[in-house]
């Protein structure tokens, strides 16, 4: 007994989108049974008892179709035609006269075709039942004229579609859920009729290099997720009455946000990187997490990010005018990512009045700032500071960086590391070019320290063999203190770096091509037992 319409469709609906096995497997092994093929003929098939069709086209040769080719399916419901690794994908195995389809089934209900190679769907083609319409990487101009009953729609995914002209009237598609015309190059405008869908939750346009007319605002309470990212010619973003969580509106010429975007309240990710006309930072919602300006020419930023309490990173690279950090940037306590490298006109970073215990990753790289405020000592979670090319660092902090975290690993791009309090490593023949050392060092003490030792000064001690190979020579040590050090009964990890002004160059020249070892270990003071465990300890030579 056949199942009815309403309860097939939900079936192909809930399998489809996760690519059931089960159903390809049924649906391939029908369709290996209703025809065999060889190379070079043309594929013609037709049977009315055929509701399901699956066919990975990756693994067959390329079949020449007849226009009517489907034109006996009456009962057609599923038609898959799909390949597994599509972006990778760039021949069409599958091929139409230049008249295209005459005829598909008005009961489908799934319709995915990978590279689909006409420039529309049938004249005659009903869609009043279709719930997924995925043509990915397809030669289709446009899908049909007029409009549409379209009340059982919920998916459309035309991405990649280079030819694509236009998109038809959807305003019956009053179930339509998910649109995604990325990279469809050579679509203009976005008919107007989305800004009507009611239950849209996700539209994607991005990649879409020449269009320029997008709708003034999209009604739909349940969207989610709108990606203009990279339509160069798009120049005002869309009013949002929704729940948006994502707006990805990087590489547009956007000047500024719509108005509505300060009272969306959910959203969790806004991108605007490279929006070039974009001057003012952003007036949005306290609980964005992921915030992108990158390439911008933002100025400043407003003492009023201390409201963004669930801002977890904030992306400033390359913003060429900006010059200054409110110091309320401290009260942002779930702030785990601050990037500003390449701000040339950066000079100083704020005292950190309070504690930032979230904070790991501070990028300074390619700023002008001059040095870093003691108060750095609050970023206690920080396991990455990145001061690369800052060439106006002066102080102490132009000749050592230390950093000092939970940790019992030493990253990986420590090439020469070893268990244990030493490490040796074979000096290059041009060592002479070396920009300093980075060290690397993971230790632990088996008992609380006592007061005298809060303040640690650990101790680098270079070696190399003498001339006759009888005993080592000291080349040089390095000290650097770890200042209130109260709390490191798990594993704590240590990052120097001493650049060459410290570590003299000639120090280590005339040991060019040949072996030198270094030895870790904590100065303690006079009468107090070493209690210091290094476990680990690595070494690294900073190229110029």
């Amino acid at each position: 007994m056949r199942k009815s319409p309403c309860n097939l469709q939900d079936v192909f609906f809930t399998f489809a989108r996760s690519e059931s096995e089960l159903i390809e497997a049924i649906a391939g092994d029908i369709l290996n049974k209703l025809y065999k093929m060889s190379p070079g003929h043309s594929m013609n098939l037709g049977t009315e008892a055929v509701e399901g069709m699956c066919l990975d086209i990756s693994k067959m040769p390329e079949m020449h179709l007849e226009s009517d080719t489907f034109a006996r399916m009456n009962s057609l419901r599923f038609l898959k035609f799909y390949h597994p690794f599509y972006f990778m994908d760039s021949k069409d195995k599958m091929h139409l006269p230049l008249s295209g389809l005459k005829y598909l089934s008005d009961e489908l209900r799934y319709l995915h075709w990978h590279r689909f190679p006409a420039k529309s769907l049938p004249q005659n083609f009903c869609a009043e039942n279709i719930v997924d319409l995925t043509l990915h990487s397809s030669r289709v101009e446009k899908l049909w004229t007029g409009v549409q009953d379209l009340l059982n729609l919920r998916w459309i995914d035309l991405s990649r579609s280079t030819h694509l002209l236009e998109i038809p009237d959807l305003s019956r598609a009053k179930n339509l859920k998910y649109i995604d015309l990325s990279f469809c190059e050579s679509l203009l405008e976005v008919h107007s009729s989305i800004q009507h869908l009611e239950k849209l939750e996700i539209l994607i346009l991005s990649g879409c290099k020449n269009l320029g007319i997008v709708p003034k605002t999209i009604e739909s309470k349940f969207l989610r997720i709108l990606d203009l990212s990279h339509c160069k010619n798009v120049r005002k973003c869309p009013e949002i009455s929704g729940y948006l969580e994502e707006l990805m509106l990087q590489g547009t010429a956007i000047e500024e946000l719509p108005q509505s975007i300060s009272k969306v309240k959910e959203i969790r990710i806004l991108d605007l990187s490279g929006c070039s006309n974009i001057t003012k930072f952003p007036q949005i919602s306290g609980n964005i997490k992921q915030l992108r300006l990158l390439w911008t020419v933002i100025e400043e930023v407003p003492s009023s990010i201390e409201f963004l309490a669930t801002l977890c990173v904030l992306e400033m690279n390359f913003c060429e005018q900006l010059s200054s950090l409110p110091t309320c940037i401290c009260k942002l306590k779930c702030l785990e990512r601050l990037e500003l490298s390449y701000c040339p006109k950066l000079e100083s970073f704020p005292e950190i009045l309070e504690p930032m215990e979230s904070l790991k990753c501070l990028d300074l790289s390619g700023t002008a700032i001059k040095e870093l405020p003691s108060s750095i000592k609050f970023l206690s979670c920080l396991y990455m500071l990145q001061l690369n090319r800052c060439d106006n660092l002066s102080g102490k902090m132009r000749r050592e960086v230390t950093i000092i975290l939970p940790g019992s690993e030493i990253p990986g791009w420590f090439c020469d590391q070893s268990m244990g309090s030493s490490v040796a490593i074979k000096l290059p023949t041009n060592c002479h070019q070396h920009n300093g050392f980075a060290f690397g060092m993971v230790f632990v003490f088996p008992d609380p320290p006592t007061e005298l030792q809060c303040n640690r000064i650990f101790i680098c001690e270079c070696h190399a063999r003498g001339e006759n190979d009888e005993h080592h020579d000291v080349l040089f040590n390095l000290s650097t203190c770890a200042y209130e050090l109260r709390s490191v009964e798990s594993d704590q990890m240590l990052l120097l770096y001493n650049p060459c002004e410290f570590v003299k160059r000639d120090c280590i020249s005339q040991y060019s091509g040949k072996e030198i070892s270094f030895e870790f270990y904590l100065d303690e003071p006079s009468g107090i037992q070493n209690r210091c465990k290094v476990k680990r300890c690595g070494v690294y030579l900073m190229d110029e």
